[in-house]
């Protein structure tokens, strides 16, 4: 940090300025100017408490990071590009070494941001009188191409429309859900970030690859960015005045905002009138709740008055397993596992393990995408160990097998969902298939009564479950999620909701395995259903395992 130019070392000279100049924080609520919304007068900045509140997330950020990834979907007016641009000008003119951008969505923007910058800088004294000395405002080299370079100071700030400028040391992208082609843009600019403070900054814009981006890192355990989301009603200026006597109806769907969010008739008069001329738009610029952001092609299949008064349930992060999540309660002995297996790729969705007890309680959930034969199986093997025991119910799909194969090397692997099926449809004969199908007839079915459990309270929700079922619509006439999003955590929580209903059809799974599926695999080797070896190794461009398609009949 830079203090007034006096002879001696720097911790002396920081032992001598005055408190005053040295305090970032006192420094950004008087140094700077802005222009007043209203009055359109030029006024001393003031951060407001939502600034604030940003202002020391990121400090403890910083301290716990060595850096600061963030990103933040906030309603509109909450000011704080303007906030970041005096944060980053701060730096060039205190601190050394300050290579600073700040990424506009288009060229309109850019030129506005500058003119916000000259204007702060401008109204800096060139001169501040401290008790013992004076500190004297950095002069720019220059001033154009929406750049400030400082030679005294080596630092810089620019406004630009290329994330990718040079190596900076700090970088708040603006509006980002407005970006074109925005992973594309991060691709090329986040290897430059690595070591560096990056803030990205949005309101929603749809269903987008935004919305991608939010839905991978907030509130995640193993997420990339820390996020933050900051509605509407946390702002004092949204509020009208109201007549004596005067009370606030509200529709159905945002009866969650005076039940559940205990929002006050004048916050609610406001919002209320934006909301009766453009539902949608006003949903998706001033939202409650980050699930009011993203305006959905479909018709949403859960009712989303019931999703946004839902509560979700509070949750650690389990010890041992990495992305094993449990959920604060003391859980019964006897339980479901529903579980839903996805394709091994770095992208789309995820193996997703839910843990439900007799009462509908949610014991604990499992999130992950690799070598799900394996690791789903010290998942299911760790819970039991806690003193849980279980009913399986896995769905069947492409990749399930390799699970259940691997699951013969675990001692007790609880029991195992069965069904009895015709071996032909003019036959007697039958035969046990295992797990659920989860086909044009069974999916609507257990989706409804999934729906109903939700309507009904039958069944708490945690995070993860609540994003996604605001998500979940109805396209072509098929519950299914939205574009570019998921709907693991749902087919799995349905699928586990099913579990109770079926135990008439319970097999041990040592019974099981020592019956018609051992006698038809080789133990020897592993296996995948030969029906889809030469199919796998086209899509995966490897040969995952070795396969014998003589092994099983399919």
């Amino acid at each position: 940090m830079v203090v007034p130019k006096h002879r001696g070392t720097k911790n002396e000279l920081l032992k001598k300025a005055k408190p005053k100049l040295l305090n970032k924080f006192r420094r950004l609520n008087h140094l700077y100017h802005i222009q007043d919304l209203r009055s359109k007068k030029l006024v001393r900045m003031r951060l407001n408490k939502e600034q604030c509140a940003l202002y020391f997330k990121e400090k403890t950020l910083k301290e716990k990071y060595g850096k600061v990834w963030h990103i933040i979907l906030k309603a509109r007016q909450i000011w704080f590009t303007t906030y970041k641009l005096a944060e980053k000008l701060d730096k060039c003119l205190f601190y050394r070494d300050t290579n600073a951008i700040i990424v506009a969505h288009d060229r309109e923007k850019a030129e506005e941001i500058f003119q916000r910058l000259k204007l702060m800088y401008e109204r800096i004294p060139d001169v501040i009188v401290t008790k013992n000395g004076k500190w004297r405002k950095p002069i720019p080299k220059y001033d154009n191409k929406r750049e400030y370079y400082f030679p005294s100071m080596n630092s810089r700030i620019k406004i630009t429309l290329d994330a990718r400028s040079g190596s900076p040391t700090d970088a708040h992208f603006t509006e980002v859900a407005f970006y074109k082609k925005l992973k594309e843009i991060l691709r090329g600019a986040l290897p430059a970030l690595e070591f560096s403070n990056l803030t990205m900054e949005t309101t929603a814009n749809g269903m987008n690859e935004f919305h991608a981006l939010w839905q991978n890192n907030h509130e995640k355990i193993w997420s990339q960015f820390a996020t933050t989301f900051v509605p509407w009603w946390t702002s004092d200026d949204y509020e009208s005045d109201l007549l004596p006597g005067e009370k606030v109806s509200l529709p159905k769907e945002l009866e969650h905002l005076k039940k559940r969010l205990k929002l006050s008739d004048r916050k609610l008069k406001r919002y209320i009138a934006k909301y009766k001329d453009d539902p949608q738009g006003t949903l998706q610029e001033y939202p409650s709740e980050p699930g009011d952001a993203f305006i959905f092609s479909g018709k949403p299949f859960y009712p989303l008055e019931v999703v946004r008064s839902i509560l979700p349930i509070v949750w650690e992060k389990d010890e041992e397993i990495e992305w094993l999540i449990r959920y604060i309660r003391t859980p019964e002995a006897d339980a479901v596992f529903g579980l839903d297996f996805a394709e091994w790729l770095d992208h789309g969705d995820e193996s997703v393990m839910r843990v439900r007890n007799r009462k509908w309680e949610l014991i604990c959930s499992y999130q992950g995408n690799r070598e799900p034969w394996k690791e789903m199986c010290d998942v299911v093997d760790h819970v039991y160990k806690q003193g849980i025991t279980w009913t399986i119910l896995p769905e069947r799909n492409n990749h399930w097998h390799t699970f259940l194969y691997a699951s013969k090397d675990y001692s007790r692997y609880g029991d195992i969902i069965t069904y009895q099926m015709k071996q032909k449809k003019d036959s007697d004969k039958v035969y046990d298939k295992i797990g659920r199908d989860t086909n044009s007839v069974t999916r609507p079915m257990m989706l409804d009564e999934h729906k109903e459990m939700i309507k009904n309270g039958t069944i708490d929700a945690d995070q993860e479950l609540i994003d996604q079922m605001y998500t979940f619509v109805v396209r072509n006439k098929k519950p299914q999620a939205e574009e570019d999003c998921h709907d693991d955590v749902v087919m799995a929580d349905a699928i586990c909701c099913q579990g109770f209903k079926e135990e008439s059809k319970v097999r041990t799974m040592p019974e099981w395995w020592q019956g018609q599926w051992m006698t038809r695999v080789k133990e020897e080797k592993p296996f995948t259903p030969g029906s889809y070896k030469e199919k796998l190794k086209k899509k995966y461009k490897s040969s995952i395992m070795e396969i014998d398609e003589d092994e099983l009949d399919e």
